[in-house]
């Protein structure tokens, strides 16, 4: 939608000089993303997903006791909120800086690969999984779901490491956006002078 609103409809990929077209990629995206995740977390917490469960100790093979505050207290919601802004953002900006290089047209292919490859860690324990499957570690479903099973079940507390694997997906994203994007004006700017310079010598 981002692509075609962009290219097709409104044409700023011809109108906008490199850099201003960088800058828009790269903050309009996000932007839209944190008004998305606030709705999502919203759905979330009018379902009454518990944002602020207690720890579970168990204190003996027949009972349990509640013990403390969840993991972020009443900033449970404010987490998710964040964890559902920044995985969006990992995931949309690396499908933003792909669209450029491979274009709607095989842009499927990658979003299907994309999907499989992420949601095939996130269920079971990939400790558990084929050798494989280790890549699983870095992935961005992997690490949101991880962050989300601490935040909503109190679980082993990785929340730290989940968001810095998800900032170094953007972090990636933010840099390859820029060198595809001039990669693709480099491009058409040499297609264009070869098109002026084919009419010039039909009018010549």
């Amino acid at each position: 939608m981002n692509f075609t609103a962009r290219v097709m409809v409104s044409g700023l990929d011809r109108r906008l000089k490199l850099s201003s077209l960088i800058k828009l990629r790269l903050i309009v995206p996000p932007s839209l993303y944190f008004l998305i995740s606030l709705n999502y977390a919203l759905v979330s917490l009018a379902f009454k997903v518990p944002f602020n469960r207690r720890r579970v100790v168990p204190l003996s093979q027949a009972c349990s006791r509640l013990i403390g505050d969840s993991r972020f207290g009443n900033g449970g919601f404010v987490a998710f909120w964040m964890l559902a802004w920044v995985g969006m953002t990992a995931l949309g900006l690396a499908v933003e800086a792909l669209v450029t290089i491979l274009t709607p047209k095989f842009i499927p292919f990658f979003l299907v690969l994309w999907l499989i490859a992420n949601v095939s860690v996130s269920y079971y324990p990939i400790e558990l999984l084929p050798t494989i499957f280790r890549y699983g570690y870095a992935a961005p479903f992997y690490n949101v779901s991880r962050a989300v099973r601490t935040i909503v079940f109190s679980t082993r507390n990785q929340v730290g490491l989940n968001f810095g694997v998800l900032f170094a997906w953007i972090a990636v994203s933010c840099l390859t956006i820029p060198l595809f994007q001039w990669f693709m004006r480099r491009q058409a700017m040499t297609e264009f002078r070869k098109s002026q310079g084919q009419k010039g010598e039909k009018q010549a």
